[in-house]
């Protein structure tokens, strides 16, 4: 029904992120530190009670 045309898509990007100057940067990970947001469980929780 019709003629389908074909979509093309040229896409560029950056993605930049500022680290402070604390001991420990982001992914530097000597035993059990925890690099989640405050609020990352509740959002889980939250997500999982709409399954």
């Amino acid at each position: 029904m019709g003629n389908n045309e074909i979509i093309t898509f040229h896409l560029t990007g950056y993605a930049t992120t500022i680290v402070g100057p604390g001991p420990k940067g982001v992914g530097d990970k000597m035993g059990m530190a925890n690099e989640k947001s405050e609020e990352y469980d509740n959002l889980v929780d939250e997500l999982r009670g709409q399954i």
